[in-house]
Formats: C-alpha cells, sequence, structure tokens
C-alpha cells in the first residue's frame, strides 16, 4: 500500500512499477495489513502517528507493526 495510490497522476506508475517486480499493489491499509503477520512502516517523520493510528484500527491479536521511521522517541511512546 502506498498512499500514492490515490493520486491519479502516480497510480499507473506506482501499479506498474511494483507489476513488474512482482509485487502485489494493496489499495487500502486494511487490505494490506489483512494478511500480514509482520507490518513495515517506513513514513516520513511528520506522518510516523498518523500511521500508527491508522494500522491499530485494522491490526490483530499476533500480527506486529515494525516501525522503521525517523521520528524521535518521545513521538513514538
Amino acid at each position: 500500500y502506498d498512499i500514492l495510490l490515490a493520486n491519479e497522476a502516480r497510480r499507473h506508475e506506482i501499479t506498474d512499477a511494483a507489476e513488474a517486480l512482482g509485487v502485489t499493489v494493496m489499495r487500502s491499509p486494511a487490505q494490506a495489513v489483512a494478511g500480514a503477520d509482520i507490518i513495515f512502516s517506513a513514513v516520513t517523520a511528520s506522518e510516523v502517528m498518523t500511521v500508527a493510528r491508522e494500522a491499530a484500527r485494522h491490526i490483530r491479536p499476533g500480527q506486529y507493526l515494525i516501525d522503521v521511521n525517523s521520528a524521535s522517541p518521545n513521538t513514538k511512546s
């Protein structure tokens, strides 16, 4: 999943690149999280909490959210 999928001008660029690599594109955070055991979040520091909150709405017991963002420890606590 990539938030830029909502951008009409970028959607095809992203889906074409993903398909060329054999990557399945998910259309929503819920869909991206649904079948995963481990979820990686790699967004800009300013979006850390937004993404974490959105993911938390969809994560079920036994799944893990791995945060590889550049936010300060205070933001993550």
